[in-house]
């Protein structure tokens, strides 16, 4: 059984504080490359980077520039290819650190009605309106 991110720094804070664990000792995992991990995350799809780009209401050459590790995109790029590709809640953690970016957070308010919209597999436009509509900053551009 997989141990959640959050649950697995909560074991790793207590070993810490109960002297159990040397930090030093730890050999950080490397994550992928942020386009090594799109690149597996599209398999299952079948999409092409063309068809990704247009479903995620991108420029194809963005698409194409993420893939070859040309460029880092923003958070809400990554969120938006997430949701097009319909990735799991844990997929779209991992893409999104290796995106270097912030993962999804119960905490933030935005951030629950994304994961709402990735659980209950809304489109990327539905998602989109409903941020916009309770006040959020929408993942589409404009």
């Amino acid at each position: 059984m997989k141990v959640p991110p959050s649950t697995q720094t909560s074991i790793i804070v207590q070993m810490i504080k109960d002297g159990a664990l040397d930090p030093n000792a730890i050999s950080p995992v490397p994550l992928p490359s942020l386009s090594a991990c799109l690149n597996e995350l599209m398999g299952p799809s079948g999409l092409s980077a063309t068809a990704l780009a247009e479903l995620a209401s991108l420029h194809r050459s963005s698409v194409f520039r993420i893939l070859s590790g040309d460029t880092t995109p923003s958070r809400n790029v990554l969120l938006s290819l997430a949701i097009v590709l319909e990735l799991e809640y844990e997929e779209v953690q991992t893409l999104l650190k290796c995106g270097e970016c912030a993962p999804l957070s119960g905490a933030r308010p935005r951030d629950i009605m994304i994961l709402d919209g990735l659980v209950n597999k809304r489109s990327l436009g539905d998602i989109d309106e409903q941020l916009r509509e309770a006040g959020h900053k929408g993942l589409l551009k404009g």
